[in-house]
């Protein structure tokens, strides 16, 4: 199993674009040729009936992470992409027990409250609104307050491809950060881990 397996996981509160952004991520990714595992973690967590010690579904998502991530390594991906309600330290070490040898940087995306309201009227049929914005305001708050992210980003919805390369850029320098560079006898930098 490789070490130091760079991971970005994009965290955030419901509404402020952590899947579209992680997709728009691999997308120029792909455009780069990098090749990479994209995965929306929320998805992973849709099972019925959920465990009562699991209400969210985080055990699962884990679990089921095991088994794609190997699949994806056999098809080539060298680093992956996740999106996700995290909530804290403990939940990302979740990713770590998933992807043996996660060098993980961790993003959270914010949105500006006029735009999280309209996303969660958009999506969110049948409720109300008011409360929906209100809770989702309070875990953005407790995201941050949690202070595990390695950074935290803006996403408005007119920069999503600048937005999207900016967390890649963060993302490589927080993978040369990690990685001792290694040079060759020609003195040319042999980092296996740039991007």
């Amino acid at each position: 199993m490789p070490l130091n397996v760079p991971v970005l996981v994009i965290t955030g509160t419901v509404g402020a674009g952590k899947t579209v952004v992680g997709a728009e991520i691999s997308r120029q990714l792909q455009a780069s040729g990098v090749p990479h595992h994209w995965q929306d973690l929320d998805a992973l967590t849709y099972t019925f009936p959920r465990p009562a010690r699991d209400p969210r579904g985080l055990e699962t998502m884990r679990s089921n992470l095991t088994f794609i991530w190997h699949g994806a390594i056999d098809r080539g991906a060298e680093v992956a992409v996740l999106a996700g309600r995290l909530e804290n330290a403990e939940e990302i070490d979740l990713i770590r027990r998933a992807i043996p040898g996660a060098a993980i940087t961790t993003v959270q995306i914010v949105a500006p409250k006029d735009q999280l309201a309209t996303r969660l009227t958009n999506r969110e049929v049948g409720i109300d609104h008011d409360w929906s914005l209100r809770e989702s305001i309070e875990l953005d708050q407790r995201i941050f307050a949690a202070d595990f992210t390695d950074a935290l980003i803006v996403h408005d919805s007119s920069r999503l491809p600048t937005i999207a390369a900016e967390v890649i850029d963060l993302w490589t320098q927080r993978i040369a950060e990690r990685v001792t560079p290694r040079t060759d006898s020609y003195g040319y930098n042999a980092n296996p881990y740039s991007l």
